[in-house]
């Protein structure tokens, strides 16, 4: 009984009455009742301290005073559904008439440590952790968007547990003509930054894998772009010491697909459409199993080497060498007969065809003791005319050799500007990394540059050279290569 004098008296307390002209002749009258349990009974209602107070009916015309407000309502929230929801977690619609209203919106605040914004979960074999739909068919729209603050954290992380399996830890898809299935974006202009990364553990696995199903069109199965001027578009790292890895493999189907295409969209500078670099003394910067096409000047600081197996010896094989010259220059070859002191050599359309008309160069070497010299007397694109020395009348076979410029590159000039072993627009460790190797063609042509004043006798880049030159050196490039 005491106890609920106390709550009596502290519920009075409480409740405060703001005198007015109106309220100036109110009267209550009435029993308070103390009821079993610890409610309150006033003349006109129950004061119950289990369900909040609503206060006492004034005389008509005055108000009494308001009540504690009772237990929060629902709200209905409409929700359009069609089709079928198979294992959905969490259904949410966002009620807001604005354009950034949000159907879920999930803050993790803290700036450090690995926490989630949103985090869902399935436990169905088709089923779906969370699933995003922006029904919107124009505009800027994300299915899912995600954000981090952390210097460590992630805007969106995807993990598929299961160690077998064709599980996805990320799958993004877009139906529309133009859209990504999935895109990165790392607005970072500086700095070892991905746009997309991806890691796999498994010994079959695929760190990033992007198909295009389509069988028309300019589509990609992976786009990597990169706006940083140290930056890489889409970058492949096989970090095993050992076994037949591959940093980036591409693969096309397609009767007129490439496997990998590189392009360099920059109208100037000395840029690269697809550039390979081995550290390995006894590796390959590129290497191709099949027919090479190069649209373009062929250059090489080394031997241009033709290389067969040994017929007779497995443990070695047979190098030959290009013969190298400082124009360029075209042959042909072979066995004429002289008859009665005179011969003609009818040339070929495919010589014909390449060679400049000036410049042409003819050997000549006959097969017989008694002849008494040959001569070329007459010479051009279509025919030679032989004949033999002092009127000679000697029949016999001579051998020939006949040279001549490539027409539309007679004016071939074998000293130029240089573009191959400049520095100009590299790093200086990359410039000195190029050159740093122990093979005869490095060793030979870091020579050169320490003989002309590029590098310095301990192969570093002369920066006197470089200034001299006017190179401008990129130092904050990526050291990757």
């Amino acid at each position: 009984m005491n106890q609920n004098i106390i709550m009596l008296s502290m519920l009075l307390s409480m409740v405060v009455f703001v005198p007015s002209q109106s309220m100036a002749d109110a009267k209550l009258s009435g029993f308070l009742n103390i009821q079993q349990g610890g409610g309150i009974a006033f003349p006109d209602g129950i004061l119950n301290s289990s369900k909040g107070m609503t206060g006492p009916i004034g005389p008509q015309g005055i108000p009494g005073p308001q009540g504690v407000a009772g237990p929060a309502g629902s709200i209905s929230v409409p929700l359009n559904l069609s089709g079928t929801l198979d294992n959905v977690g969490v259904i949410s619609g966002s009620n807001s008439s604005s354009t950034g209203g949000a159907g879920v919106l999930g803050f993790a605040s803290a700036t450090t440590g690995s926490n989630y914004g949103v985090y869902a979960r399935s436990d169905s074999t088709t089923g779906i952790g969370v699933s995003a739909l922006v029904t919107a068919t124009t505009g800027a729209n994300y299915g899912v968007a995600g954000r981090s603050n952390s210097t460590a954290g992630y805007g969106v992380s995807g993990y598929a547990a299961a160690t077998s399996g064709y599980n996805f830890g990320v799958f993004g898809r877009s139906d529309s003509t133009t859209g990504y299935g999935v895109q990165g974006f790392a607005p970072a202009t500086t700095g070892y930054n991905y746009g997309v990364y991806g890691s796999s553990l498994s010994s079959t696995g695929v760190g990033v894998y992007g198909t295009a199903p389509a069988t028309t069109g300019y589509n990609n199965g992976v786009y990597g772009s990169s706006a940083s001027s140290a930056g890489t578009g889409v970058y492949g790292s096989a970090d095993a010491a050992s076994g037949d890895t591959y940093g980036v493999t591409g693969a096309s189907y397609s009767s007129t697909g490439n496997g990998v295409w590189g392009y360099a969209a920059s109208p100037t500078g000395v840029n690269y459409g697809v550039w390979g670099y081995t550290a390995s003394p006894d590796g390959y910067a590129g290497y191709f199993s099949g027919d090479v096409y190069v649209g373009g000047d062929y250059s090489a600081s080394g031997l241009k080497n033709f290389v067969q197996p040994h017929p007779e010896d497995p443990a070695k094989e047979i190098v030959y060498i290009a013969a190298e010259a400082p124009e360029a220059m075209i042959l042909h070859r072979g066995i004429a007969r002289l008859e009665s002191g005179k011969a003609t050599i009818e040339l070929p359309d495919y010589f014909r065809l390449v060679a400049h008309e000036q410049g042409i160069g003819v050997q000549i070497t006959p097969r017989s003791l008694s002849s008494k010299g040959l001569a070329a007397y007459e010479v051009s694109r279509e025919r030679v005319k032989v004949g033999e020395l002092m009127d000679g009348t000697g029949s016999y076979e001579f051998d020939f050799i006949i040279t001549a410029k490539r027409a539309g590159f007679e004016t071939h000039e074998p000293i130029q500007a240089n573009k191959h072993f400049s520095a100009d627009g590299l790093s200086q460790t990359k410039f000195e990394k190029r050159h740093s190797g122990d093979k005869t063609t490095n060793r030979v042509v870091r020579n050169l540059l320490i003989k002309n004043g590029t590098l310095n006798s301990d192969g570093k880049l002369n920066k006197n050279t470089a200034q001299r030159l006017r190179w401008k050196l990129n130092d904050g490039e990526s050291d990757r290569h």
